[in-house]
């Protein structure tokens, strides 16, 4: 139920506010914060009285994946909740030299969140009177917040501004073009992922070719890890983006080609246009690729990327994790496919989708332990490489478009009858985003918590629910026996796991450790919202505050 939900919400950034608060002995961390964090949370309690809905406006739901799914606390709280997360544990290190900068992050997220608040709000009014007087009174409250956020940070109001220009642009083509794949909530997180992403990789990229001087807080050092990541997935996306007038091109002949009520002379035309087409956009990504994601990428590390790939990876600890996934993968994937013609149990999707799951733990959790810059580049690659497989299957670009979406469709569900089918690349994100978020922390466990949300928690409730579970929580299909099963399985498995390797918790670290995972598994149990993009990133937000 969504008033669950967002109790769950405002206990984390409950907890999250005053941990900032009791941290902050130098109070580096000015009121106007702890000000606006209250009435984020006042806001958020607005939403589960009710209040809201009796000025709700269908004509943007429409667009949403589930638009009976009409709160937004989720997608308004879950990066801020992380980014204080990460503020918190920065302060907790003497000298960080990033500190500034996830100050200024958190100010931008905290304007996003106000942001979307007020968008929402606006597009469901009926009233054209109330909406420009909502209007009115939201630009004055972003401009104050914006005023005492420049003001403190001693940056330009632009570095503000047009962020928060692109978040929007990001969260209307999210909602409105790529109809029925996101909530309003994962459309928010997304937006807000990708606006932080897109606004270090401007800054940096400007910075790094001498176009525009930066103030000193943006001119902390980047490793080449961190750098390629940038190059892996902005750089990629940005390209699909120049290239989509040829894609729609390459999906219009598709969509003729197979159109019965065209002549069949026609249809044949199609085709070959569809083919052409499809080779023009090969040669355009190669061409953009050789010409512009490549030279940057040198000026950035100083040598050839591939190279430098090559000269990474054949590190022996790193071809051994190599080995071991390309074997992993083989044998289980072999077996998987022959087992689901002996048993009826590996047929039923939820099976399908769970076994990936736990295949995860398998594959990462060793990873991450013996190597994690190489599990933070791997997961770069593998992200960029699955947002080209769903480009090329929604594309249908030859030949493997329609390769890959049938056998992508036997995998979807009721979350995955959008435009874009995206939750194998949340499994994937759910699993990365610790891992690239943790990098500046000695802890394990919040770098693992994607891991054990999906991999072990998310799939144990699954299945235990499904055979057991006889008590459902209220309307809800989820099963109190389901939600026990995600939080001891967690706590089982980081247990197991202990007695191999010391994760350095005292008793009073692994009780808040219980409770967190307590806290999950009760918002694994009442969100409607996509598991895998929600649950590592709450538990995360909780974690690495431990």
């Amino acid at each position: 139920m969504l008033i669950y939900e967002i109790l769950i919400f405002n206990i984390n950034l409950i907890y999250l506010s005053y941990k900032l608060w009791i941290t902050d002995i130098n109070s580096d961390i000015p009121i106007y914060i702890y000000i606006l964090l209250f009435l984020l949370i006042l806001l958020n309690t607005c939403e589960t009285t009710g209040i809201l809905n009796r000025i709700y406006n269908t004509r943007f739901i429409k667009y949403t994946r589930n638009e009976k799914e009409r709160g937004i606390t989720c997608g308004v709280n879950t990066v801020l909740s992380v980014l204080i997360a990460l503020l918190i544990s920065q302060m907790e290190i003497a000298n960080a030299t990033n500190f500034r900068y996830l100050f200024y992050c958190v100010n931008l997220t905290i304007l996003f969140s106000y942001s979307y608040w007020i968008l929402n709000i606006i597009i469901r009014v009926y009233s054209n009177i109330y909406r420009t007087v909502v209007g009115i009174i939201s630009i004055a409250i972003l401009y104050f917040i914006i005023s005492n956020c420049a003001e403190y940070s001693g940056i330009s109001r632009l570095y503000y501004v047009i962020p928060c220009l692109i978040c929007a642009v990001d969260y209307y083509f999210l909602i409105v073009d790529i109809k029925g794949s996101f909530t309003l909530s994962e459309g928010s997180i997304v937006a807000q992922g990708f606006t932080l992403l897109i606004n270090e990789s401007m800054i940096y990229c400007t910075s790094k070719l001498n176009l525009v001087k930066h103030p000193s807080i943006f001119n902390f050092e980047r490793s080449d890890i961190f750098s390629m990541l940038e190059v892996l997935i902005v750089g990629s996306i940005l390209t699909y983006f120049i290239l989509i007038p040829l894609f729609q091109k390459v999906l219009s002949c598709y969509n003729k080609k197979n159109d019965k009520h065209y002549l069949s002379e026609d249809r044949e035309q199609y085709r070959i246009l569809y083919q052409k087409y499809s080779i023009y956009s090969w040669a355009g990504l190669i061409i953009l690729i050789l010409t512009c994601l490549m030279p940057y990428s040198t000026h950035i590390i100083h040598q050839n990327p591939f190279i430098w790939v090559i000269k990474y990876v054949f590190v022996t600890r790193r071809l051994f994790l190599v080995c071991w996934w390309l074997c992993l993968l083989s044998t289980i994937v072999i077996a998987f496919n022959w087992l689901m013609g002996k048993t009826k149990t590996l047929s039923d999707l939820n099976n399908k989708r769970k076994f990936y799951h736990m295949l995860s733990v398998l594959m990462f959790f060793p990873g991450y332990l013996i190597d994690r810059d190489f599990m933070f580049l791997s997961f770069s690659v593998a992200f960029s490489g699955m947002i080209m497989a769903e480009v090329i299957r929604f594309f249908k670009l030859y030949p493997l478009g329609e390769i890959i979406h049938k056998f992508m469709t036997t995998f979807i569900d009721q979350k995955d009858t959008g435009t874009a089918i995206l939750s194998h690349i949340y499994l994937l994100i759910g699993c990365a985003l610790p891992v690239w978020l943790n990098s500046l922390s000695s802890k394990i466990i919040p770098g693992v918590s994607g891991i054990l949300a999906l991999g072990i928690g998310d799939t144990m409730a699954s299945i235990i629910g499904y055979r057991y579970g006889k008590t459902h929580w209220p309307k809800s299909k989820k099963t109190v026996e389901g939600t026990c099963g995600f939080i001891a399985s967690i706590i089982l498995f980081i247990f197991i796991t202990s007695i191999f390797y010391s994760y350095e918790y005292t008793v009073v670290q692994w009780v808040k450790f219980v409770l967190f995972v307590i806290l999950t598994g009760l918002l694994e149990a009442e969100s409607n919202q996509n598991d895998n993009l929600i649950l590592p990133l709450f538990l995360f937000s909780l974690t690495s505050t431990i």
